[in-house]
C-alpha cells in the first residue's frame, strides 16, 4: 500500500518492545526484524526504544518481511539517525578553525566574501550541521567492523562522511560581520562536513599494536613505525562476510575516509610528525632510509610546495627536527642544521667523509632536498682545481666511450623529446687518470682531495676517473665492476637521472657492438630501429672492418697463455 505524501513525517504512535505507546520518531528497528547490526549500534545510546514485534503491533498474520517493509515505510530507523543540530560554543570554535583551513574565504548568500574572523567577529553567531546523537560514544564503544558495515549500508551516512562538504540544505552558518545591518548566512557549499570531521578525528580504528587511532595516524601497508604511526588491523575476509560487500567497495570506503596505503600518502602535517618522531626516537636506520627514499620519489621539485607550505609541523621540523646522516661510515641522527647533502659527485670521498651527509641517493635535486629535509648542500666557495696525470689507456677509452654512447642514448631516446639528454651526452667527456688532486675551498677551509682507485670527481662536464696502473687494456676495464659503476655514475650525473643505471652497466660491459645489439634485441628492439635512430643522431657510422680488427685485438689480449689462442679468438668474434 502506498502512503499519502508526508505520511512518514507525522509522529504516528506505535507499540514499542516494552508495550509502551510511543511516537515512531523515537523508535528504532531491532533484532526482531533481522537488524542485529542496527541494534548493536543503537543499544549504545541512552534510553533506546525499539518497535514492537509483529504480534505486539497487531500484524502477526503478516510475514516478518512485510511488517519490516511497513515499519520502514513509516520511516522508523534502523541505525542511529542523522539530524541537523546547532553546535554549542566549544563545538563552534573547533568547527570554525577546521572550516577555515578548507575555506580561507567564505561567501554568503549575497555572494559577498569574508574570512572567518570577520564573519564571526561579533558574538551573534550560529552554526547548524548534520550530526548524530552520541556519535562520540558510538565510535568509542562500537565494534570496528560494525561501524564499517554501518557506513557501507547507510547511504546517507556514507555520503555525509565521505563528502568534503555538508550535504543537507538545512546546514548553515550565521554571523554578523562589521558594518552590516543584518546577520549574514553561509550555506553548505562553503561548509566542511561536521560528520566527516568527527569520523576522521576520533580514535576508533584498531591497529596491529592494539591501539585505537584516528584516520590520519595509520596506514594499510605494514611498517615498523609504531607508535609514531600505526598499521590498520583489518580482517578483510571477516569484513567481506559481514558486509556482503566486495574488497573493492571496502577499499574505496577506506580511501574516501582518508585511510592511506603508505606513509608518504599521509597528510603533510602527519609526514613531518613522523620525520620528527624518527629523529627523537632514533629509529632503525633501514626504516628511516626507506621513508626518505619514498618521500623523495613521491614529491618532485614542482610539487614540494604542497608538502611544506602552510604546514606548522614543517616549521617545527626546521627548528627542532633532525635527520639520519652518515659520518665516518656510521649512521647518526643529527639536527638538520648540522647535516649536508651532496647532489652530484664533485668532491672526492676523503673530503666528503669529513661532513655528516643525509642518507639519501644522489641527484634528487639539491634545492628540493634542502626544502624537504632542511639540510644544506656542500658548496665550494672557490672554483675547483683539478691536477691530474693521464692514464695510458685514456686515449683508447675516449674512442671506446664515443663508440658506446649511441647505445647508452638508445635507452633514453624515447623520453628525450627535446634532445636535452642527447646534447648532454654528446658534450660529455671522461678522462682516465693515474693520479688526481682536487683543490678548493668549502667555507673558509682550504680542501684538498686525492682520488682513490675507481673514484671520480665531476667538474664542468668533465669526469675524472682514477684507474689502477696495473690495468693495461680496455677489456680489463670493462670487466671491472667498479669501473663500470663509476662510468654509469658519470652518465647518470650527466643526464641528471637515476633510472636505467642497471642497463648502462650491462651496455658498458659489452665487448663489441654486436654484443650490445644483441642486448637490445633481447629487450624488445627486434629490428634495432631504436639503436639505429640513436646512431643516426650521433652520426655514428660503424665501420665493420675496424670493428672486426678491434674485436681480434681485444680477444687476443684475453688469450695470452692459451694452448690454442686461434680457437679462442674465433669463438670470441662469433
Amino acid at each position: 500500500r502506498e502512503f499519502p505524501s508526508g505520511f512518514g513525517n507525522t509522529d504516528i504512535r506505535i507499540i514499542s518492545r516494552n508495550n509502551d505507546i510511543v511516537g515512531i520518531s523515537k523508535c528504532y528497528i531491532g533484532n526482531e526484524y533481522g537488524n542485529e547490526l542496527g541494534e548493536r549500534l543503537t543499544s549504545l545510546l541512552e534510553n533506546t526504544i525499539y518497535v514492537g514485534t509483529p504480534g505486539q503491533i497487531g500484524l502477526c498474520e503478516k510475514s516478518i518481511e512485510d511488517v519490516k517493509n511497513f515499519i520502514c515505510a513509516l520511516e522508523i530507523k534502523q541505525y542511529p539517525t542523522i539530524e541537523t543540530v546547532k553546535l554549542d560554543y566549544s563545538e563552534m570554535t573547533a568547527y570554525i578553525k577546521h572550516n577555515s583551513q578548507k575555506y580561507p574565504n567564505i561567501y554568503d548568500t549575497r555572494a559577498e566574501c569574508f574570512n572567518h574572523a570577520t564573519f564571526f567577529s561579533q558574538w551573534r553567531k550560529e552554526i547548524s550541521v548534520s550530526s548524530i546523537k552520541e556519535i562520540d560514544k558510538i565510535l568509542e564503544q562500537a565494534d570496528f567492523y560494525d561501524i564499517i558495515c554501518w557506513l557501507l549500508y547507510d547511504a546517507e551516512l556514507y555520503e555525509a562522511v565521505t563528502n568534503e562538504n555538508e550535504i543537507r540544505d538545512t546546514s548553515a552558518m550565521k554571523g554578523m560581520p562589521p558594518r552590516v545591518q543584518y546577520s549574514r548566512e553561509v550555506r553548505k557549499n562553503y561548509m566542511a562536513s561536521w560528520l566527516r570531521k568527527i569520523f576522521t578525528e576520533a580514535k576508533w580504528l584498531p591497529t596491529q599494536s592494539k591501539q585505537k587511532v584516528g584516520v590520519g595516524n595509520c596506514t594499510l601497508f605494514a611498517h615498523k613505525l609504531s607508535p609514531i604511526v600505526e598499521v590498520l588491523d583489518v580482517d578483510y575476509v571477516k569484513l567481506i562476510k559481514m558486509s556482503g560487500k566486495s574488497r573493492k567497495e571496502i577499499d574505496l570506503l577506506f580511501e574516501k575516509l582518508g585511510v592511506v596505503e603508505d606513509i608518504v600518502d599521509l597528510a603533510p602535517q602527519n609526514i613531518y610528525e613522523i620525520l620528527i618522531g624518527l629523529y627523537t626516537s632514533k629509529a632503525e636506520p633501514t626504516v628511516t632510509k626507506q621513508i626518505y627514499t619514498k618521500l623523495n620519489l613521491k614529491y618532485k621539485a614542482e610539487t614540494i610546495g604542497s608538502l611544506i607550505n602552510n604546514n606548522p609541523m614543517y616549521e617545527r621540523f626546521k627548528s627542532e627536527g633532525g635527520v639520519l646522516a652518515e659520518l665516518n661510515g656510521e649512521y647518526v641522527y643529527l639536527p638538520v642544521k648540522d647535516v649536508y647533502y651532496v647532489d652530484k659527485k664533485i668532491y672526492s670521498e676523503d673530503i666528503l667523509k669529513k661532513y655528516p651527509l643525509l642518507v639519501l641517493g644522489k641527484r634528487a635535486g639539491a634545492s628540493k632536498i634542502h626544502k624537504m629535509f632542511c639540510v644544506q648542500p656542500i658548496q665550494a666557495t672557490s672554483e675547483i682545481q683539478v691536477e691530474y696525470e693521464e692514464h695510458d689507456l685514456n686515449v683508447a677509452y675516449q674512442k671506446e666511450f664515443q663508440r658506446i654512447l649511441p647505445y647508452i642514448y638508445a635507452k633514453r631516446i624515447a623520453v628525450d623529446s627535446k634532445n636535452k639528454e642527447f646534447y648532454a651526452l654528446r658534450s660529455a667527456k671522461i678522462i682516465l687518470v693515474k693520479e688526481a688532486l682536487s683543490l678548493y675551498k668549502i667555507g673558509d677551509d682550504q680542501q684538498q682531495g686525492v682520488l682513490q682507485d675507481y673514484e671520480l670527481i665531476y667538474k664542468d662536464k668533465v669526469a675524472y676517473i682514477k684507474v689502477p696502473m696495473h690495468i693495461r687494456s680496455i677489456n680489463e676495464l670493462k670487466e671491472s665492476v667498479k669501473f663500470r659503476g663509476a662510468v654509469a655514475e658519470v652518465i647518470t650525473t650527466i643526464l641528471d637521472v637515476d633510472g636505467d643505471k642497471d642497463a648502462f652497466l650491462i651496455i658498458l660491459a659489452c665487448k663489441s657492438t654486436k654484443e650490445a645489439e644483441e642486448y637490445f634485441i633481447e629487450n624488445g628492439d627486434d629490428d634495432l630501429s631504436t639503436v639505429n635512430l640513436a646512431k643516426t643522431k650521433f652520426s655514428e657510422q660503424i665501420d665493420r672492418k675496424n670493428e672486426f680488427w678491434n674485436a681480434i685485438e681485444n680477444a687476443f689480449e684475453g688469450t695470452r697463455g692459451c694452448v690454442n689462442p686461434y680457437i679462442s679468438i674465433v669463438s670470441y668474434c662469433q
